[in-house]
């Protein structure tokens, strides 16, 4: 209402000419005005800011160097048919389909090493070393699925074709295995091949002549000792 009143007198203000009338009507605006209640300012204060509540995050899982794994136990391995050139393992895992890009497989030439980060709050990993064969680990490669991982190693092909695996792991030890390389025919071959090779000159000369064999024979006999005993 007062606002209104004060309106009117600013218009009444404009249209008046005489000085007395100007002066009672500035005192009347004066007065109205006064009557008009001033705005409050709102102030914002740090007791009374209201920060809304927030979701409570999951926590993030650990994935560097430190971070601990479940290690998988069940799993199962396939070496094909024959003369097949990969071994195939089949690792079951619920939703692993879900966090593909968190799926990781590395690859030697005698182990690999897979490793699933941040599934359902925990990290698995199927790590095997010492593998029964070698592999080829630039063809080797991991297929992801919704509930299934899936790892193929790549066998590395023999003189003839790919060799068939016995186990995934070797039961012989990095150093037996090392030692076969260097001496694929094994100290039992050697003994057989020098055996088969005096029997043979052995018997040749007992159709030959006997007495030479007689000769012979404690020769023979002390060198298959001594190879063998030394």
């Amino acid at each position: 209402m007062a606002t209104a009143e004060l309106q009117e007198v600013d218009e009444l203000l404009k249209s008046a000419t005489f000085p007395r009338v100007k002066e009672a009507l500035k005192s009347l605006r004066t007065k109205l005005a006064s009557e008009i209640p001033k705005p409050v300012t709102a102030t914002t204060t740090a007791s009374s800011t209201t920060t809304p509540p927030t979701a409570p995050s999951r926590p993030a899982v650990p994935s560097g160097p430190s971070a601990s794994f479940v290690s998988i136990n069940d799993f199962a391995w396939d070496q094909g048919d024959y003369n097949s050139g990969t071994v195939t393992v089949y690792v079951d895992l619920d939703g692993v389909g879900s966090v593909k890009d968190r799926v990781s497989c590395d690859f030697t030439s005698s182990s690999f090493d897979l490793q699933v980060k941040d599934l359902n709050g925990k990290n698995y990993r199927l790590f095997k070393d010492n593998l029964d064969k070698d592999i080829v680990p630039e063809t080797s490669k991991f297929i992801v699925k919704k509930d299934k991982v899936v790892v193929k190693l790549a066998k590395k092909k023999g003189e003839y074709s790919f060799e068939s695996w016995t186990n995934l792991s070797s039961k012989k030890s990095k150093e037996q295995k090392s030692s076969q390389k260097k001496d694929p025919m094994g100290e039992c071959d050697i003994i057989s091949l020098l055996f088969y090779k005096y029997i043979h000159i052995y018997l040749y000369i007992y159709l030959t002549d006997h007495q030479v064999v007689m000769a012979f024979f404690p020769f023979f006999f002390f060198q298959m000792r001594m190879y063998v005993f030394t």
